[in-house]
């Protein structure tokens, strides 16, 4: 199958404990773009935003323990896939994707995340948002 499409980086202010790793690759309505908000503190709000994606589709979102960076559907898949969460993205292809906490989640742990959305118009009928990382307060 061969290496993986370059990785196209759009570097975004995402604030607090959260950092923007690129490598998301283009869809029917091009980069997803990939946000995340909230302190990442045990028992408070945390939300991801995505955008860019394919209008009334099908997004996963890819939680991972470690940074996973293996060559995935033609781009990069980022965290490793230790939790999944699937969820519509509406007409406009963006998704609010609420959540709180654990409250049991311990300050300090580095933890990666990434959407991927079904697209028939990706290389391989799926577009990746850039990986996100954070660290818990």
């Amino acid at each position: 199958v061969g290496e993986p499409a370059p990785a196209v980086v759009h570097v975004l202010s995402t604030g607090g404990p959260w950092e923007n790793l690129g490598k998301g690759l283009a869809g029917t309505a091009g980069v997803p773009q990939l946000i995340g908000q909230g302190t990442l503190t045990a028992g408070q709000p945390v939300a991801w935003h995505l955008k860019e994606g394919l209008p009334g589709a099908t997004a996963w979102l890819v939680v991972g323990f470690t940074l996973l960076d293996l060559p995935f559907m033609g781009g990069w898949l980022v965290p490793a896939p230790d939790l999944l969460f699937p969820a519509p993205l509406d007409s406009d292809g963006h998704l609010h994707f609420p959540g709180i906490m654990p409250a049991a989640t311990p300050a300090g742990v580095e933890l990666f995340f990434q959407f991927w959305i079904a697209d028939p118009g990706a290389p391989f009928g799926f577009a990746g948002s850039n990986g996100l990382t954070g660290t818990t307060g």
